[in-house]
């Protein structure tokens, strides 16, 4: 019988090849990989210490952690489509998921 992380895993792919785009992971140090993510428009909660604006509106790409193969850091790249987005920051990490911001 699997135990509850084993389908959570499942889950999370099964989520991410159904809904998620296919895109390229690029780190500043590494070989490239490719895997399925979900690209968003939110809003910020944290400014982004260069205005007062304690909302502003951010682009966050999220992934499986073990897709990734390491949490990705600023300055990697993500490739969506003919689109390549750099990351400026981790969001949340929870051993599972990483969503990260983009520019």
């Amino acid at each position: 019988m699997p135990d509850a992380a084993s389908i959570l895993d499942a889950a999370a792919t099964a989520i991410l090849n159904h809904a998620g785009a296919a895109a390229v992971y690029t780190p500043t140090c590494g070989a490239a990989v490719a895997l399925r993510v979900e690209k968003s428009v939110e809003m910020d909660e944290q400014p982004d210490g260069l205005t007062g604006a304690t909302w502003s509106r951010i682009e966050t790409v999220t992934g499986l952690l073990a897709d990734f193969g390491q949490e990705p850091d600023r300055g990697d790249m993500i490739t969506i489509g003919a689109t390549t987005y750099s990351v400026f920051r981790v969001l949340e990490n929870d051993g599972r998921w990483v969503k990260v911001g983009v520019k």
